[in-house]
């Protein structure tokens, strides 16, 4: 359970899709650019442990 409404998350699935950074791939949601969605997303990994950045 994340709180998202189904409204929220199809309007966010939408934005990301307009900027280019996911397509919908036969129902999968594929990240376009790994990058570019972290500077969207204001993705800071150096705090993750080293395994996971």
């Amino acid at each position: 359970m994340t709180g998202l409404t189904t409204v929220h998350v199809i309007r966010a699935v939408k934005a990301l899709r307009t900027d280019g950074l996911v397509r919908l791939d036969d129902r999968q949601l594929v990240i376009q650019n790994w990058r570019r969605l972290y500077d969207a997303a204001e993705f800071d990994p150096t705090y993750l442990p080293g395994e996971l950045r």
